[in-house]
């Protein structure tokens, strides 16, 4: 080619600088001409590139394609190669090469190459992606969609699992009238429509039922986002969850059993459960809270002063200072008993148990407990204790009443001897009245004796009106002047009782009275009929009440439960045995009947012994 050929070629070389232009000779291969942007892509200058031929450049051209290409005529369609540098590096290039012929006839290659360095990253950046994409896709737990909310949910892509979800093919399930929502059982049609109302840009998670081609219900939970600023588009993912709901309904019903077990077993040992938070200082209150103690949880109050207001007051310090103990010595469990409040206003004592939950840097976090009544243990508990009193008592009233008898013996036989040895006429009434005392202890001896050996009563059919009337008079004298009895009984009322046994508790009531009145007042002793209920055949029954009434203070409150126990007494030492009241309801007990104190309206304590009439 001369120099005229190839300076012809110049202008549309410069015309394409963003390019690497090459001229290349296609009889030799050599390149007779490059632009600018050949140099500075290839490393070269554009003189040192005249003296190289293409091959050194175009690492991927071999002779025969570019002989191919060489007698082709017109451009060819863009090829794929590599272009190697100056330094031996080498970068991938898009060429577009055409055939171009001199003035002179000459044929020259017109190679016009782009670096697509940049564009090959960014495909194999997008060929990455992509790939990931479709590794997360296939890898995620739900399968993923596009839909158009405004038709139904109509799915524009989607991924084959919800094929097989629904059992339609993907084609079916993009052609599908009214999308998804076509495969939504009614029931469950509020819950797929609340996706349409979802805000733009906003999440959706909700959870319905689809029909199966095959006919089967699944169960899909759908959650995604709506389109920002469109919310007719949506992308979401779905999951079949059929399984795990089924499992879920399962566990939920097998705890819902065994919670209704616990329950039952709790409300069978009438037991109270309670768990005190101390975060928030409220206790949740379960088990049998109604049928211990009459409270339904609203009544009843869940903070810590509801429950603390009603223990017993005598009660509330102990109480206090368990609790104390139990965080200052980092307690687990604590069991304590504390009187508390029923709903009827009783007390029932209650026994508590605790266990504490501890936090880092010993803070409480938590109690949880039962409570359960033990009244009736602990009135077993006092009646055993009592028995266990009134066996001491008996063996020493045996003991005493042995050693009277044998001085009432003595006693009366002087007294006889007396009798012989005096006149007719000669202190008679005296000696008499001493024979009918001396007697009237050996019948108290007597009943001693029966009390201690826990014998029957000697019982007889005894007129109420007689037996008061004697009380009466032969306690008048006992009480002394200052204190009045008055007697009365129901006409033609009887009992079925131990003469000298109803005249000793009548003695004891009447002393008890005396004692708590002083120098003054009055003492009624009253007979009369009542229609109660048997506590042993649990039917109503006749008896004989015969009630004790004086004038006095009354009992106090807080010793109405103990006055009946042996040995106790309110008066200071020295001044009472304890064992008056212990005999009356031991004697009354034996009877088949039991005694009664409250304390009168009108001031003073009236005491009442049911005794049976037949």
């Amino acid at each position: 080619m001369n120099q005229p050929a190839a300076g012809a070629l110049l202008p549309a070389l410069l015309d394409r600088g963003a390019y690497i232009v090459l001229a290349v000779d296609t009889a030799t291969g050599r390149i007779v001409e490059c632009n600018a942007g050949a140099a500075a892509a290839l490393g070269y200058t554009c003189e040192e590139l005249r003296t190289l031929n293409i091959f050194a450049v175009d690492a991927g051209l071999s002779r025969d394609i570019f002989a191919r290409h060489s007698a082709a005529r017109g451009a060819h369609s863009p090829l794929e190669t590599c272009y190697r540098r100056k330094d031996g590096s080498t970068f991938p290039v898009e060429v577009n090469v055409d055939s171009v012929t001199a003035g002179d006839g000459s044929q020259y290659c017109l190679a016009i190459a782009r670096d697509v360095t940049g564009q090959r990253t960014v495909e194999r950046q997008l060929d990455e992606t992509r790939r990931r994409n479709e590794f997360l896709v296939r890898n995620m737990p739900g399968a993923v969609y596009s839909a158009t909310l405004a038709n139904g949910g109509r799915l524009t892509w989607l991924d084959r699992r919800i094929a097989e979800m629904t059992g339609y093919p993907e084609a079916e399930l993009l052609a599908l009238d009214g999308g998804m929502r076509s495969l939504v059982l009614p029931d469950d049609l509020p819950a797929f429509d609340a996706i349409r109302r979802t805000p733009p840009g906003q999440p959706f998670d909700h959870q319905y039922r689809v029909t199966r081609k095959d006919g089967q219900v699944r169960i899909l939970r759908d959650t995604g986002r709506v389109a920002e600023g469109d919310r007719s588009l949506a992308d979401g993912m779905l999951f079949d969850v059929t399984e795990r709901v089924e499992r879920e309904r399962i566990l939920r019903e097998a705890w819902e059993a065994e919670h209704e077990r616990f329950q039952l077993v709790v409300r069978a040992s009438r037991q109270i459960t309670h768990e005190w938070t101390a975060a928030t200082m409220a206790i949740n209150w379960g088990g049998s809270l109604r049928d211990v103690l009459g409270y339904t949880r609203e009544a009843h109050g869940e903070t810590f002063e509801d429950w603390f207001s009603r223990v017993h007051p005598d009660d509330r310090a102990q109480v206090k200072a368990r609790r104390k103990r139990a965080g200052d010595d980092q307690l687990t469990v604590l069991d304590f008993e504390y009187r508390y409040l029923h709903a009827d206003g009783t007390y029932r004592w209650i026994w508590d148990h605790c266990a504490f939950e501890w936090g880092p840097n010993q803070k409480l976090l938590r109690v949880i407990g039962v409570m359960q009544d033990v009244t009736a243990r602990k009135q077993l508990e006092a009646q055993v204790h009592s028995a266990q009193r009134m066996e001491t008592i008996g063996a020493l009233a045996g003991g005493v009443a042995h050693d009277v008898n044998n001085y009432l013996t003595t006693i009366l036989g002087n007294i006889d001897l007396a009798r012989m040895r005096v006149g007719p006429g000669e202190r008679w009434d005296e000696l008499e009245d001493a024979r009918a005392a001396v007697q009237g202890c050996a019948e108290l001896v007597r009943s001693l004796l029966t009390f201690a050996r826990q014998r029957q009563p000697a019982r007889s059919l005894l007129h109420a009106d007689e037996v008061v009337a004697h009380a009466g008079r032969i306690l008048q004298r006992l009480v002394g002047p200052g204190i009045e009895i008055t007697h009365c009984a129901e006409p033609g009322l009887t009992l079925f009782a131990d003469p000298v046994q109803v005249q000793q508790v009548l003695m004891n009531l009447v002393v008890n009275a005396r004692d708590v009145l002083g120098e003054d007042g009055r003492i009624d002793i009253r007979a009369e009929s009542a229609t109660r209920v048997d506590p042993v055949a649990g039917a109503p029954r006749e008896y004989a009440r015969l009630t004790v009434t004086d004038t006095g203070p009354g009992v106090p409150n807080s010793l109405l439960d103990r006055i009946f126990e042996p040995y106790f007494s309110s008066r200071p030492l020295g001044e009472g045995t304890g064992l008056g009241l212990s005999i009356v309801h031991g004697i009354s007990r034996a009877h088949g009947g039991w005694v009664e104190v409250e304390n009168a309206p009108s001031g003073g304590a009236a005491f009442s012994v049911y005794l049976p009439v037949n």
